[in-house]
């Protein structure tokens, strides 16, 4: 269970009841196991029984098994990235729309872009075009998660305004795509 360079990784602890438990927050107390963001090296680990090994006792899965572990995995990894975008725009620092986005990005004042991974390539295009190369590009969900976590209809271009917010949504953003999600 050890990293690969600078992967993402997701931290695991055991409850008091020896149940591996995801810490994505990585904040819970006690030993931690860190694992290489990957389905399938989560899903080896679930299998073999590495946990045990990694925490020098008994641990268990949650019920259901490996197989519902990494899928739990999976929509809790999604869920932190969706919840990142909400509360910056609580806080104010999410533009949404094409026009708002563009002006943004085209003045420099965006930190990060953020499109629908089904969005059509010619306004995505033009956006980039008027973007700085170095610029994060983030499409890793379709429009119809971006619409029920934001609460808005036929959300498809984003920015984010506050480089803070953009840190915290590219990490939980790069830990699901690397886990499984979509490219980014």
């Amino acid at each position: 269970m050890s990293l690969g360079g600078n992967d993402p990784a997701i931290r695991f602890v055991l409850s008091p009841d020896g149940v591996v438990v995801p810490d994505l927050a990585e904040k819970l107390p006690g030993r931690g196991a860190w694992v290489t963001a990957d389905r399938a090296l989560v899903l080896k680990a679930a299998q073999k029984g590495l946990f045990s090994r990694a925490f020098k006792a008994q641990a268990k899965l949650p019920d259901g098994g490996p197989d519902a572990f990494v899928e739990a995995l999976a929509g809790a990894l999604a869920d932190r990235a969706l919840n990142a975008l909400g509360l910056a725009r609580r806080a104010g620092f999410l533009l949404i729309g094409y026009e708002k986005t563009r002006a943004a990005v085209q003045k420099g004042a965006a930190s990060a872009y953020i499109h629908a991974s089904d969005a059509a390539s010619d306004g995505t295009d033009k956006i980039r075009q008027v973007a700085n190369p170095a610029l994060p590009v983030w499409h890793p969900f379709p429009g119809s998660d971006l619409d029920g976590a934001l609460g808005e209809a036929n959300i498809v271009h984003m920015a984010l305004t506050d480089p803070g917010m953009a840190r915290r949504f590219g990490r939980e953003a790069a830990r699901f795509v690397a886990y499984g999600g979509k490219e980014a």
